[in-house]
């Protein structure tokens, strides 16, 4: 960006589209963007300028220091944001403790941390189950490379919230286990709907003990597998484009079952016939199992 940075846009924004709903700040150098005039921008400066009061969605996503705990303070207060995503490393759980949850707490219908962001974020799963359990019309949560163990969720009484769509990505912490996803799932297993998940969640008493249960007894319609080692794959099949390709994938997945995780034929059928029952089973994104029969 040439001179101003992200300030001068900003004030630009501000004075050309005076009705904006939705922001989305995306800083991928993490210091050229908020440069002012030569000038590091201040927190204040950034906040001045994004705490528009009729904003109902914003996206924050820099390492830069201005974007902390500080700055969520300010943009949250007397704010009625319906959508909140924040990455970077100096967004902490102290800034959804002490500043989102108690600005948004009614209003925030969803919820995003690390999940398309270019900056690492420092929130842990102690934020996940505060924002589960004050925010009562929370609906959609996000979460990507969030320092989630099982330790977090290991408390007498986890709150029961409405969430109806989950994506748990890639986890910063190899202390996640099958128990901390199956105490997670647990806090909204009767409204889920949609559940994003990566492999690396997925063990074999994952899906025997979680996965399957929530099939066969909620209201779970539509579950999306996803990894990072799936890159190449998708990238050349990205929408089947005949019935051979919708086959090679279903073989792909198979497989996939039973090399990674040992599943026996039977067991690998049962999953197929849980799926049957479903409106949607998709893996992949868009890519569906069409073997099954969908609704």
């Amino acid at each position: 960006m040439k001179s101003g940075g992200l300030l001068t846009t900003l004030e630009l924004v501000q004075t050309f589209l005076p009705n904006i709903s939705g922001l989305h700040v995306e800083d991928s150098l993490s210091f050229c963007h908020v440069c002012h005039v030569g000038k590091e921008a201040t927190t204040e400066q950034v906040a001045d300028l994004i705490s528009i009061n009729h904003l109902d969605k914003l996206m924050l996503d820099s390492d830069h220091y201005a974007f902390n705990d500080d700055l969520l303070e300010i943009i949250t207060k007397d704010s009625h944001l319906k959508l909140l995503s924040i990455n970077g490393s100096n967004f902490t759980d102290d800034g959804v403790l002490n500043h989102i949850i108690p600005n948004l707490k009614n209003d925030l219908v969803e919820f995003s941390a690390g999940f398309g962001g270019m900056n690492p974020v420092s929130l842990t799963g102690n934020s996940v189950i505060a924002l589960l359990e004050h925010c009562p019309n929370i609906r959609r949560m996000s979460l990507e490379g969030v320092n989630l163990n099982d330790s977090d969720f290991a408390v007498e009484d986890l709150p029961s919230s409405q969430l109806e769509h989950l994506r748990l990505g890639k986890a910063c912490h190899q202390n996640f286990t099958t128990n901390g996803l199956f105490s997670l799932l647990s806090t909204c297993n009767k409204t889920l709907i949609s559940l994003v998940l990566d492999l690396d969640h997925l063990s074999q008493s994952a899906l025997q003990e979680i996965i399957i249960p929530l099939f066969q007894r909620q209201k779970l319609q539509e579950i999306h597998l996803v990894s990072e080692s799936w890159a190449e794959w998708i990238a050349y099949y990205p929408r089947p484009r005949s019935e051979q390709e919708v086959k090679a994938k279903e073989a792909m997945w198979r497989w996939k079952l039973k090399a990674y995780w040992g599943l026996s034929a039977d067991l690998i059928n049962l999953v197929g016939k849980k799926i049957s029952t479903l409106k949607v089973f998709s893996i992949l994104g868009e890519n569906h199992l069409k073997s099954f029969p969908i609704f």
